[in-house]
């Protein structure tokens, strides 16, 4: 008989060998850690990936609640968004031929707007964005060449982005009967192209092909802005587009993210998208006349500067105008992320770097520069210090 002390040890020896062993419980624990991390980070790829509509107001800005890119895009996959709107690739022949034709019809209107090839009236009329309206200056095209290939850039990815997905059952915009037969042209005319060997056709024959293709590709561009939005504003392949061309693939410690532009960086865009659209409406009014389906250059401009190229037209043009304002208007009050950047003692403002000896070199040289003109051209001396003879001049 056990006494006890004796019944006790048994009883706790019996429960004992009752519990789990402590390494299979921690193996089990740091299991189920691992399970639960996979599944947040899970969670968090998909987040990254997936444009999602946050619940929390405050993550969201005031530029992304006035755009509604996020709305628009929601449930869509970032990375396959950005293959949409990349550069054309060596396979893609119809959307290079596609972009020459852009840069042909850009190079044409700022040539007839240069040349005088349409009256001051019309001009006037094409300043202004404001329906039945002159603006006090004429239109003009004096910017730089820089500047003129960047904003054609934003017309050339427009078109790409609707090319690759007009026949998705997915897309994300409609089109109009009109639109559709401009897509249909433009890829007709841009495949000619590839049917012929260059050294198979005369020059009046690739001449004559270019010719319709641009007839086309600036017949689709017209068709893209006389987009009447009654319901939603993302019905307009235009406004799709600038929702997919808004996100943007940063690098950040060593891993990438996704994240949608701010005013600052969109603003420049939507300003190169109105000059080419005006140059391209004002080109299109131009070859209407020449080609006798139009009386007057001046009176079609008139009407579909009132019809698609003004505020409280219900038109692409009228969001982006509109946008453009509210964006400005955010650029008044906010201070702009800084440009400049310091890596050691080299200074790298956006795509340049320099170092700070250069730069003492670049200051000294520009004071040389200007002390030269200073002396040589505007106080009149001459090579041995000598002061020239003014009086010779009178």
């Amino acid at each position: 008989m056990l006494d006890g002390n004796a019944l006790n040890y048994r009883n706790a020896r019996t429960d004992s060998d009752n519990l789990p062993n402590p390494t299979d419980s921690t193996a089990r624990l740091l299991q189920l850690v691992h399970r639960q991390l996979d599944q947040k980070e899970k969670i968090e790829h998909e987040k990254r990936r997936i444009v999602k509509d946050s619940e929390d107001t405050t993550e969201v800005s005031s530029w992304l609640e006035r755009t509604q890119w996020i709305r628009h895009l929601e449930g869509q996959d970032k990375a396959t968004l950005l293959q949409l709107v990349k550069p054309m690739q060596i396979e893609e022949q119809e959307l290079q031929e596609v972009e020459k034709s852009v840069k042909r019809l850009v190079e044409e209107a700022q040539q007839t707007i240069l040349h005088k090839k349409v009256s001051i009236f019309t001009l006037h009329r094409l300043q202004s964005f404001q329906p039945g309206q002159d603006a006090p200056k004429p239109f003009h095209v004096n910017n730089n060449h820089q500047t003129i290939e960047r904003y054609q850039r934003v017309w050339v990815q427009l078109l790409v982005y609707i090319l690759r997905t007009a026949d998705s059952n997915s897309r994300l915009y409609q089109l109009t009967p009109e639109q559709k037969v401009g897509i249909h042209n433009v890829l007709l005319a841009a495949n000619r192209f590839q049917l012929y060997e260059p050294e198979e056709l005369e020059e009046e024959d690739i001449e004559a092909m270019r010719h319709e293709l641009d007839k086309y590709c600036l017949q689709l561009c017209i068709a893209l802005l006389d987009h009447r939005l009654d319901h939603d504003e993302y019905e307009s392949a235009i406004i799709s587009y600038f929702a997919v061309a808004s996100l943007e693939h940063v690098r950040s410690n060593g891993t990438g993210q996704y994240r949608f532009k701010d005013s600052a960086q969109c603003t420049p865009v939507l300003s190169g998208f109105i000059k080419i659209a005006q140059m391209l409406t004002v080109q299109y009014c131009l070859e209407k006349e020449k080609e006798k389906e139009e009386d007057s250059c001046r009176r079609l401009l008139e009407q579909l500067h009132t019809r698609f190229l003004t505020v409280s037209s219900a038109t692409p043009m009228d969001w982006i105008l509109r946008l453009r304002l509210y964006g400005r208007g955010i650029g008044k009050r906010m201070t702009a992320e800084g440009c400049i950047n310091w890596i050691g003692d080299t200074v790298i403002y956006q795509d340049i770097e320099l170092s700070m000896t250069d730069f003492r070199q670049f200051v000294h040289k520009l004071c040389e520069e200007t002390h030269t003109i200073l002396l040589k051209e505007l106080l009149f001396v001459d090579n041995a210090g000598k002061y020239s003879c003014i009086t010779s001049i009178w």
